[in-house]
């Protein structure tokens, strides 16, 4: 990934952060979603 980094420029790495942590974010959602539905007993 420090590969793909190097080779972009500034505008395509803000671009990349700006992903990368949207993906995160969505991730933490989707945990805490799937927090709630086992906890409601439902199955994933």
């Amino acid at each position: 990934m420090l590969r793909l980094v190097r080779t972009m420029d500034p505008q395509q790495l803000a671009i990349f952060k700006g992903t990368a942590t949207g993906l995160a974010r969505l991730n933490k959602r989707r945990q805490q979603q799937g927090k709630r539905d086992r906890e409601h007993g439902a199955i994933i």
